[in-house]
């Protein structure tokens, strides 16, 4: 685990790669981290705070993001198959070769409004 200085001062939290998994991480400040290739799987993230992580090429099947905030998050060719995003804010998200799959719960999740503006979704995988 290492922090980086982003200009001005700001450390991101870097946990890349890191093995997260099944733990309960709801509610937490996570907001800039950087957890790309992070193993999150049937991790709780319920409610946390994601806005403009880093989570490409993360490993977030089965997880819990019931009410994540994952405002501006880079979510690039992340794993989602089963995982549970209703209610999420995904606004001004990147999506770009995400992978989802009939398990993957999508209700009332939030994918545009005028502050950050609507997700990029591109070459997204539909598993079965």
């Amino acid at each position: 685990m290492a922090t980086h200085d982003n200009n001005g001062g700001f450390k991101r939290l870097d946990l890349e790669g890191a093995d997260l998994r099944g733990l309960d991480l709801s509610f937490l400040p996570l907001a800039m981290c950087r957890l790309s290739s992070a193993h999150l799987e049937g991790a709780k993230l319920l409610g946390a705070h994601l806005e403009r992580a880093l989570l490409d090429y993360a490993h977030l099947e089965e997880a819990k993001l019931l009410g994540a905030h994952l405002e501006r998050a880079l979510l690039d060719y992340a794993h989602l198959e089963g995982a549970d995003l209703s209610k999420a804010n995904l606004e001004g998200a990147q999506l770009e070769g995400t992978f989802f799959d009939s398990a993957t719960n999508l209700n009332y999740i939030e994918l545009s409004n005028k502050e950050y503006g609507t997700a990029f979704l591109v070459d997204i995988h539909w598993g079965m």
